[in-house]
């Protein structure tokens, strides 16, 4: 006795699969050095901002001081990423979907 599937019950299980696949992305070492160049410019402007920012503090001007240290979060969280970038290499989940 064999046991048959009907189509669209077979069709709806292939193409409703979902595989998670690992790439590894690698960068060039000019795109290391590119990257390494921008995060020392951004470590430099955002203790520039910093300094800034304390003296508008110390004059009183409290709402252009956080205004600069929510600029400073920003431009950490750019330099974080490009250090995340920098690694030789990294891994990268990518989800692929198949639908009909």
């Amino acid at each position: 006795m064999s046991y048959t599937v009907p189509f669209i019950l077979l069709d709806v299980m292939i193409f409703s699969l979902i595989s998670i696949v690992l790439l590894q992305i690698s960068l060039s070492p000019a795109q290391t050095q590119r990257n390494e160049e921008q995060i020392k410019f951004l470590t430099e402007k955002i203790n520039s901002l910093v300094d800034e920012a304390e003296q508008m503090g110390i004059q009183g001007n409290v709402e252009q001081a956080q205004g600069l240290m929510k600029l400073c979060d920003q431009l950490k969280e750019e330099r974080e990423q490009l250090r995340g970038n920098n690694e030789n290499s990294h891994w990268q989940q990518v989800t692929l979907c198949l639908t009909h």
